[in-house]
């Protein structure tokens, strides 16, 4: 929030502005002349009116880099003179009226003013495009850089660089503008042109424009220059027509895909809506630069040109389709909610935000042109589960209100004042609160509040002034009291499930708590542990959703019948802890029968990865639980249906942390590989000749995943040992691209002499990778380059696999040699999973352990790395840095299990010797014993099982 509300503190407010601007961007000046008659009105939030009982004296408005030439108010009965001083620091024009001016409710009076304001001149990205900017490009009959465009952005307070105004969004005024330009130039604005009138200057006319609706001066706009366009009508409600258009400097065929979607989707939004789009015009401009990307002026958005000007062969991409239209819809949603329905504080700009792209994304897909976007992987993974990390990781996290109540002043720009995070959970709480609540029902109640202009269109509102009419709309408090909590209690929930028997028939008790990853003890005690409204989204075992129990709103709630999953789709934002036997046997009966849905199975996996580990939340049951359902898909009578690859793959990523956590314990391996690796990898149908090019990647990356974890097996070898054949030569398209990596990892692991481990290392040459790419099956259509850097970085990942005491010395000699090389300490990544094995020499067992020649071979080298490492502002220094940093973190995760004392002792010693911030070793060995902790909490729970 500002600290100072003109808003507030001022004894008038403008209702009206009459504009002329004179622009012209050919001139060497960089200036515009401006004129406005604004009409006042008696201010009815104003804070002070015992200031003005002796009459108004004085008054002030946002200006901002405008000088006032003149400045006189008018009155019914007088025309009075005014003084004008500005305050540079709070950008306001103060005016002091020559005589007192009695002021009543009812009163108004005229200011009229003459100024002068800058145009900015934009020639990069990295321009602010705030106020008036002009940018010229080149003229394709003449081929000099003498065409122009000038353009207007105003959001959140540059209306103030163009014309004197209270420039805050709870103040809605009417707009008239008059702009004097080249003949020349089309004329863009908020309303259509209403007349052109001649000047005297023959080459030079005055556009103006109709009167524009109530609305905030961050959605006033214009743009003017040498523009092509398309046009088009489109039919709206009532048999009425509105023109539409789109304009750009050069290129405009390529908007036509532009016009097309406004054309489908404007007429869709007024149906949802009931209420008649509210201008009788719409266009879009497309701008070489504008900070924002895109600005929904009210009847003339302008973007950001390359966004929208889509040539025909990018729009076979569907992803470019996807992205364009949920732009166009997006600044469509604006034209109701944002313009027509405006809010009053820049604090509301996240819902502001969220409300448009969660509609238009629900609109999009109603529509055919969005599939399935709620269960995507881009909006469930990279917005939801992205964002249930983020808020789970921070005590300290912030709710939506907390992180809105930023203070805002007149040089904010709009990056200061959006805030990602609140962004996000907005629309993933719009969107649970739709299927809670209905989508029709939602629907009806956002049209009434579009209904009641008297509340939502005349004055600017707050969001939940919105939800508190759609609630008495639909006649439910939950509606107001769920916007409430996810707006106002900070983190995410987790609910706990558990079966009970009660009375013969089992129940299921829900019990809530905040989420919280590896809270501590003192952090427990300090937690708010406020409950959510959680919406259940309950799966019965019927494939029916629980109708009985909607949300949940108390600490606990117990159900008299058994639920299979909470929060169905993963559509709730919270994660759900299934803790008893009986949730996962249930689970196993729905795979068995193949209608437990995918993204169901996922998102149990998911939730699993963030227990599993935890410390303060891990129990066996989790272990369990994971591996039942990993033990379904091991066991021989089951098929894995093709659309269970993608959730499998996510549970064998836990079950490989659980393996990497078991390495310690030779009876926790075994464990592992006889319950779950080795059936799976029987499991599998391996191709012994070429892979069908037509595999799903899903399914690759599980067969992946699954050689890895078998890796110290002799059949994995011997199957690998093909794949290696094929990859080095042919036949042509005979291997993934996915399954290079494990292959590798495989073949090093059991090479047992210096001339099988040559062909790995052959690889690690950039030339030897290019040989092999067309054996490589490229699902992705990576380019040849990104390839060949897979192959490579594979190559030198696997090479630390190998347990040859021979072949060991050799790769920390390749790494000391090539230290200054990119990527070469990835060469280490094997030894952390063979750290406790005893090397071989001459196919019999050493002494030696792996760790303890690395361990020799750093600090034989570390005071000579670190000495270049700490060579400040020198490319190899910070290069140097990176690797040795990156080194160390490996080594002292062999020791952090065991020999914690070892790593600290060096860690001083070296401190001592080389100085206090030579590496930022605290934060290394730091992160290295929170991994261990992790590791220590999942071999604690794994050991009963096993």
């Amino acid at each position: 929030m500002s600290d100072k509300l003109l808003s507030l503190e001022n004894p008038v407010v403008p209702s009206h502005y009459e504009l002329r601007l004179d622009v012209d961007p050919k001139q060497s000046s960089p200036n515009f002349k401006g004129s406005a008659k604004i009409d006042l009105k008696f201010n009815p939030n104003f804070i002070s009116l015992a200031s003005i009982e002796d009459g108004l004296t004085q008054f002030k408005l946002h200006s901002k880099d405008l000088v006032v030439l003149s400045a006189h108010v008018i009155t019914d009965s007088a025309q009075i003179g005014l003084k004008v001083s500005q305050d540079t620091q709070n950008h306001w024009s103060i005016f002091q009226l020559e005589s007192p001016i009695q002021l009543s409710r009812g009163s108004s009076l005229v200011l009229s003013i003459h100024y002068v304001g800058k145009i900015r001149n934009i020639k990069t990205h990295h321009d602010e495009t705030v106020g008036i900017f002009k940018t010229n490009f080149m003229n394709p009959k003449t081929g000099t850089s003498n065409n122009h465009v000038v353009a207007t952005h105003c959001q959140p307070f540059s209306a103030s660089n163009i014309f004197p105004c209270i420039d805050e969004p709870s103040v809605k005024s009417t707009f008239q503008l008059n702009i004097a330009i080249d003949s020349q130039y089309k004329a863009i604005s908020n309303t259509p042109v209403e007349a052109i009138e001649a000047l005297d200057n023959a080459q030079r006319h005055l556009v103006k424009f109709a009167t524009t609706p109530l609305m905030t001066t961050s959605v006033f706009g214009f743009a003017i220059g040498d523009l092509e366009f398309l046009k088009t009508e489109v039919k709206l409600q009532n048999d009425t027509t509105i023109p539409v258009s789109i304009y750009a400097p050069w290129d405009i065929a390529n908007a036509t895909f532009t016009l097309d979607t406004i054309q489908k989707y404007l007429p869709l939004l007024e149906s949802y809506f009931q209420c008649s789009y509210p201008l009788k015009k719409l266009d879009f401009v497309l701008l070489p630069y504008l900070t924002d990307m895109a600005m929904e002026n009210f009847g003339m958005v302008t973007i950001q040109l390359n966004h929208l000007l889509i040539p025909p062969n990018a729009l076979a991409n569907e992803s470019v389709r996807e992205q364009a239209q949920q732009l166009i819809v997006h600044e469509l949603v604006h034209q109701w909610m944002g313009n027509y329905v405006s809010f009053d504080a820049w604090e509301s700009l996240w819902f502001n935000e969220s409300f448009a792209t969660w509609l238009a994304c629900y609109i999009l897909e109603q529509n055919g042109d969005l599939s399935q976007y709620w269960t995507s992987e881009a909006y469930l993974l990279q917005q939801v589960e992205a964002a249930m990390c983020k808020d789970a990781s921070d005590f300290n996290s912030k709710s939506i209100f907390q992180i809105s109540q930023r203070k805002t002043n007149m040089n904010s720009q709009t990056s200061d004042i959006f805030d990602p995070e609140a962004y996000t959970k907005g629309i993933i709480m719009l969107r649970s609160l739709q299927l809670a609540t209905g989508e029709t029902h939602l629907q009806k109640g956002l049209q009434r509040v579009f209904k009641d202009t008297k509340v939502f269109h005349e004055r600017s509102v707050k969001p939940m002034d919105i939800w508190n009419h759609v609630g008495k709309t639909l006649k439910s408090q939950n509606i107001t009291n769920f916007v409430s909590s996810w707006t106002r209690t900070a983190g995410l929930p987790v609910v706990k499930v558990e079966l009970q028997e009660h009375d013969g028939k089992t129940q299921a008790k829900l019990t809530q708590h905040r989420f919280i990853n590896h809270l501590s003890s003192q952090e427990k005690a300090q937690l708010e542990d406020v409950p959510y409204q959680i919406p259940l989204f309950s799966g019965l075992s019927d494939g029916k959703l629980d109708a009985e129990n909607v949300l949940m709103t108390d600490r606990t709630l117990t159900l008299k019948y058994p639920v299979l999953v909470l929060n169905h789709l993963a559509q709730g934002y919270y994660r759900v802890s299934y803790e008893s036997k009986e949730c996962y046997t249930q689970i196993n009966d729905k795979l068995t029968e193949g209608t437990l849905s995918e993204v169901d199975l996922y998102k149990i996996f998911l939730d699993l990865s963030q227990f599993i580990g935890d410390e303060a939340f891990q129990s066996s049951i989790h272990l369990l639980g994971l591996f039942e359902i990993l033990s379904y898909f091991a066991s021989s009578s089951s098929k894995i249906a093709p659309k269970y690859w993608a959730p499998l793959s996510k549970g064998l990523e836990i079950l490989q942390t659980i393996d990497r956590a078991s390495l310690s314990s030779s009876k926790l391996q075994s464990f592992l590989k006889k319950k779950i690796i080795i059936p799976l990898f029987n499991k599998i149908d391996w191709p012994h000749d070429k892979f069908n090019e037509s595999t799903d990647p899903n399914e690759l990356k599980v067969m992946s995943q699954i050689l890895f974890l078998n890796k110290n097996s002799g059949k994995c070898d011997e199957l690998c040992q093909i794949y290696f054949k094929h990859l080095l030569q042919g036949p042509r398209s005979s291997i993934p691209l996915e399954l290079v990596n494990s292959i590798l990892v495989v073949v090093s692991q059991h090479c047992s002499n210096i001339k099988q481990w040559k062909k790995i290392f052959d690889l690690v040459k950039r030339s030897s990778c290019v040989g092999i790419t067309n054996h490589i099956i490229n699902l992705f259509n990576q380019s040849s380059d990104e390839t060949v850097t897979l192959i490579q970085n594979g190559a030198i990942e696997s090479l630390g696999f190998c347990l040859d005491l021979d072949i060991v010395r050799k790769i920390l000699n390749f790494i000391t040699s090539n230290i200054e090389s990119e990527g070469m300490e990835l060469a280490l990544f094997g030894f952390n999973y063979n750290y406790k094995k005893r090397l071989n020499k001459n196919g019999k067992s050493q002494d030696e352990i792996v760790r303890e020649t690395i361990w020799r071979w750093y600090i034989d080298n570390f005071d000579q790395w670190a000495r270049k490492a700490t060579r400040k502002g020198t490319t190899t220094g910070d290069h140097l840095h990176r690797v040795l940093r990156s080194i160390s973190l490996v080594i002292f995760q062999m020791f952090a299990a065991d020999e914690p004392k070892k790593i600290e002792e060096f860690i001083n010693l070296k401190r001592e010797k080389l100085g206090q911030n030579l590496l930022s070793f605290d934060d290394i060995w730091t992160s290295v014993q929170q991994d261990e902790a992790c590791r220590k909490t999942i071999r604690k729970d794994l050991t009963p099982l096993a």
